[in-house]
């Protein structure tokens, strides 16, 4: 006899899918990796999911089998501190709705704010609720953060006494050892799955461009991007590829400015809303990729442009310089403390292509330990764990 095995439903929470960055490219690869192994996947978000949106940013994906929002309005992220705990209060009650189903694992791929409630919380950021013994770091951009802070640490605490916290799931060592020494809880890490590149990689022009895709969002610290160009001799050029919300256009104007004072308009260019195609003929012919958070707890789209042949050069400190770069100066990429000294690696890496290609070869070697197979594998042990 054939033995059948039991089918499990995953219930999937977060927030909104239409803000496109790394968390929501986990969810939706969640979500594939649930289909193609035969179950049943209902998403649980806060606001109607404009899927043409997904396409463009993403390409391909799998649809949900079915879609659970409270909001028809995709929700305004500048939102004042009634509407944002008003927020938070409709996402522990999807949170919630989705644990009726106790045939279901539960998933809330949102866990750097409230990991309650659900089987698994998947921390992809370093979690809001660490900052409680430093609350003057305000690394979310949160408006009002003095009195925001206040309410959400008391809420946090309470609803983590009303609930029971999930099993954690995190990016990286370093967030998992910043978990650890918050809430005293163990946290299984699996990396994110990165995408490969299909097809014959284009050297066009390599050393020219520097390359930064990202959020174009206050947290991402964007505006040390003319400070560092501005010091860089030479016909390179600094691209910021990244999506857009509410707060975009003011970190735009920021980083314009800036350019126009120090007179290097010519060197700084900005790619709103870039479609999938665009990033990948961008990390194509960049040869070092720059980024610009402190605080980036994996950082994915450093990895897809390591695996394409670029360079990367990211803050002395947060998960890549501890997980990718093994806090190792040189070798598989530059780690950078000020404007300043990002700019002398630059200069380094745009004069010394031999030195460069080393550096590169020796990183996509490091790089290929965060295949998406490996995601795959572990996400699915997961799930297979909890059909028993």
């Amino acid at each position: 006899m054939v033995k059948i095995e039991r089918l499990i439903e995953v219930n999937i929470v977060h927030p909104s899918l239409n803000v496109h960055g790394g968390a929501e490219f986990i969810c939706l690869e969640m979500i594939k990796i649930c289909k193609k192994n035969n179950y049943k996947v209902n998403l649980f978000t806060l606001d109607k999911i404009d899927f043409k949106r997904i396409s463009r940013s993403y390409g391909d994906y799998i649809q949900p089998d079915s879609h659970f929002y409270y909001i028809d309005e995709q929700i305004n992220h500048n939102a004042s501190i009634l509407k944002l705990f008003y927020l938070t209060y409709l996402y522990v009650k999807l949170l919630l709705l989705s644990k009726k189903k106790y045939t279901a694992v539960t998933i809330n791929n949102f866990g750097d704010v409230l990991p309650i409630i659900a089987d698994f919380s998947y921390i992809h950021s370093i979690p809001l609720f660490s900052l409680y013994k430093n609350k003057k770091q305000n690394p979310y951009q949160i408006r009002h953060w003095n009195i925001t802070s206040k309410l959400y640490f008391m809420t946090f605490f309470l609803l983590k006494n009303i609930f029971r916290l999930s099993n954690i799931i995190t990016n990286s060592k370093y967030n998992s050892q910043i978990i650890k020494s918050s809430i005293s809880k163990n946290s299984l890490i699996i990396n994110p799955p990165i995408k490969k590149h299909i097809g014959e990689i284009d050297f066009v022009d390599r050393k020219k461009m520097i390359l930064t895709v990202s959020r174009i969002s206050k947290m991402k610290n964007l505006k040390i991007i003319p400070h560092i160009a501005s010091q860089v001799r030479g016909k390179s050029y600094f691209a910021i590829l990244g999506g857009t919300h509410a707060y975009s256009a003011e970190v735009i104007n920021d980083i314009s400015r800036l350019a126009i004072e120090y007179g290097i308009s010519n060197k700084i260019r900005i790619l709103r809303n870039p479609k999938r195609s665009m990033i990948e003929d961008a990390y194509s012919t960049a040869s070092i990729y720059l980024s610009t958070q402190p605080t980036e707890a994996f950082g994915m789209a450093i990895v897809e442009a390591v695996i394409r042949d670029c360079v990367p050069l990211i803050p002395r400190m947060g998960g890549p310089w501890i997980d990718l770069l093994e806090e190792k100066q040189g070798w598989f990429g530059f780690g950078y403390s000020s404007a300043l000294q990002a700019a002398l690696f630059i200069q380094l890496l745009l004069s010394n292509e031999d030195m460069r290609q080393r550096i590169s070869k020796r990183a996509k070697i490091k790089a290929a330990s965060y295949d998406s197979m490996i995601f795959h594998t572990k996400m699915i042990k997961l799930l297979h764990h909890c059909d028993l």
